[in-house]
């Protein structure tokens, strides 16, 4: 479990090119990464760093998820107000962290850029005043903590990774945007380094990244075959029409997505798709070949779950069941 000592006053009808099947999967779930991190130990956890705190809270950041629906999360559970965490994002710089981008991005600024765990934050309280939802300047805390701690866990990766991307030389920035795509698009959790590699190998040839779930980020809903309309939308996350990556991450994502974009691995491959019957990823280093994986995945979902349901909007959902 992770620990944030508030009690310190300083702050430093149409197949997808890239993954035909957009599909109900990757359900949001915890991922244990804070237990990877030596600094987050279950004891700091347990014992108060300080005993003049007397208000305790916890609370968790998701894998897979959007930063409007962790700030939705935290406010349904009277931890933070959303305005709040939207007001500072205008109004902060956050200048000592490279990786965040400009103000006019609003909430999106924060897009993946959380370590995915749980937490826990101690408050001091004052007796005359029960407090519920945290204060514009505690909200501030959490959020610079946060930062702080992505920033050391991703810091940590670089230093095992070669970063040997060859000639596309991708900025920080750059890599997290495309690590939070990986995580999406890697349904189930698997084949990250593959994933990434279909992206990069994209980006090199100038071919655009056709991701459902990025375009689905810009949407606002998911459906498990995207129309010819939904990729008329005029939009930065449409990377249908756009080339390149999308301006900010679209979702938390795992150490194990980041590092297989920090070090890319080496393939042949520029499709894949996913099978949700058969729950398992097919690349392909040709068009014709991944149609033919495509229309393969198209036909055992609609036999198993009906052609009805191909075209059926999944408001809320963002390429999850």
């Amino acid at each position: 479990m992770s620990t944030i000592d508030f009690s310190f006053k300083s702050f430093k009808a149409y197949f997808c090119i890239v993954a035909a099947v957009c599909c109900i999967q990757c359900s949001l779930f915890q991922t244990p990464e804070s237990k990877k991190d030596p600094q987050y130990t279950n004891k700091e956890f347990q014992n108060n760093p300080n005993p003049k705190v007397i208000r305790e809270i916890n609370f968790k950041v998701l894998l897979g998820e959007r930063v409007k629906d962790w700030c939705k999360r935290l406010e349904s559970q009277k931890i933070l107000k959303c305005e709040a965490v939207q007001t500072i994002a205008g109004l902060e710089s956050f200048s000592k962290f490279s990786f965040i981008g400009p103000k006019k991005y609003s909430l999106s600024r924060f897009e993946g850029l959380f370590p995915v765990g749980d937490f826990t934050i101690y408050l001091d309280k004052s007796p005359q005043k029960q407090l519920v939802f945290l204060s514009q300047t505690d909200t501030y805390k959490l959020l610079y903590s946060l930062l702080e701690k992505k920033e050391q866990r991703l810091q940590a990766i670089i230093s095992q990774k070669k970063n040997n991307d060859g000639t596309l030389k991708l900025s920080l920035r750059q890599k997290i945007i495309l690590a939070s795509i990986v995580e999406k698009e890697a349904v189930s959790n698997q084949d990250y380094e593959l994933v990434a590699s279909v992206f990069y190998n994209r980006l090199k040839k100038g071919i655009r990244l056709a991701s459902c779930p990025t375009l689905e980020y810009a949407l606002g809903y998911h459906r498990p075959f995207l129309l010819y309309s939904d990729l008329k939308l005029k939009s930065p996350y449409n990377v249908y029409k756009n080339f390149g990556l999308p301006p900010t991450p679209i979702s938390f994502f795992s150490e194990d997505s980041f590092g297989a974009t920090s070090e890319p691995k080496m393939s042949q491959y520029y499709f894949f798709v996913y099978d949700w019957t058969k729950k398992e990823l097919f690349f392909a280093k040709d068009y014709d070949v991944h149609k033919q994986n495509a229309i393969k995945a198209r036909n055992n979902y609609v036999k198993k779950y009906g052609k009805n349901s191909l075209y059926q909007i999944q408001a809320g959902k963002f390429y999850e069941h």
